[in-house]
């Protein structure tokens, strides 16, 4: 799988846990933003590089997400 396709899949992987995460924080009377927030604490880069994907420890990383503005 090539970096482009890692790096969507790793997006919706994190919006798609976020917003269960808003969705489950409303149902506790939070803040969605509370939600959304641990959600991605919880994710961030420990869960996401238990999955070994190159992309994480590639260190051309940087240039290719700068490179997407372009």
């Amino acid at each position: 799988m090539n970096n482009f396709l890692q790096f969507i899949l790793a997006l919706t992987i994190i919006v798609t846990f976020t917003k269960v995460g808003g969705y489950l924080s409303v149902r506790l009377k939070q803040p969605a933003v509370v939600g959304e927030l641990l959600a991605g604490i919880a994710l961030g880069p420990t869960v996401l590089n238990m999955m070994k994907w190159s992309m994480f420890t590639d260190q051309h990383l940087g240039e290719f997400i700068a490179h997407l503005g372009e």
